[in-house]
């Protein structure tokens, strides 16, 4: 059995050779199913593979949470005074000193940029850099 790269053998006896392919998909991914078995004197190593195929680019975890480029680059310009896009985002520690030091306006200047940046990046390169993921 092939998960990730690592192969399994299972043992199986069969004085045949069979193929099987099969697919799975469950809306984020989809799963290929091959196994093959070799034909020995009297046993056979019985290995099967699984090939992961997702729609998300490398690196991305299916599991990182669905977020909106264009709700967090708004939230940015317009509430990033008060952290209100790091929350959105997940990340609470930097969205309460955001909301802690709102009095100075730096963090103004910064959900401006950081608005900016939101719109101008690219889907994967915003996925991977906010560990979410984008519809």
């Amino acid at each position: 059995m092939r998960i990730l790269g690592m192969a399994i053998p299972h043992e199986h006896t069969s004085s045949h050779t069979e193929e099987k392919r099969s697919t799975y998909n469950d809306g984020y991914s989809e799963y290929h199913y091959d196994s093959s078995s070799s034909q020995n004197n009297t046993r056979s190593a019985h290995y099967e593979e699984y090939v992961y195929t997702s729609k998300y680019p490398a690196g991305v975890n299916p599991n990182w949470p669905l977020r909106s480029k264009l709700a967090a680059a708004l939230l940015a310009f317009f509430l990033g005074g008060i952290g209100a896009h790091k929350f959105y985002m997940g990340q609470i520690g930097t969205g309460i000193l955001f909301l802690l030091f709102c009095w100075t306006g730096i963090p103004e200047v910064i959900g401006i940029l950081q608005g900016i940046s939101y719109l101008v990046s690219t889907d994967a390169n915003f996925m991977i850099r906010h560990k979410v993921r984008v519809y």
